[in-house]
């Protein structure tokens, strides 16, 4: 049985990372989503950078060509 385990670890580690970088793509998709919404709601790039840990022209230049 140990030898099995060894022998499918690099797959399971790759299914891990797979599973891990879906869960960062759809955090992704999602604060965008926010952003959108926050910009609609009258949130400045100063209020959006601040929300986010960006300075206001990092999240102008992330966010505003998404518009």
């Amino acid at each position: 049985m140990t030898e099995w385990r060894r022998h499918i670890a690099g797959w399971q580690a790759l299914e891990d990372v797979e599973e891990a970088a879906a869960r960062q793509a759809a955090a992704a998709r999602a604060l965008d989503e926010a952003v959108r919404a926050a910009l609609a709601a009258g949130a400045s790039w100063a209020d959006i950078g601040r929300a986010t840990g960006l300075t206001t022209g990092s999240a102008t230049e992330r966010w505003s060509i998404r518009d």
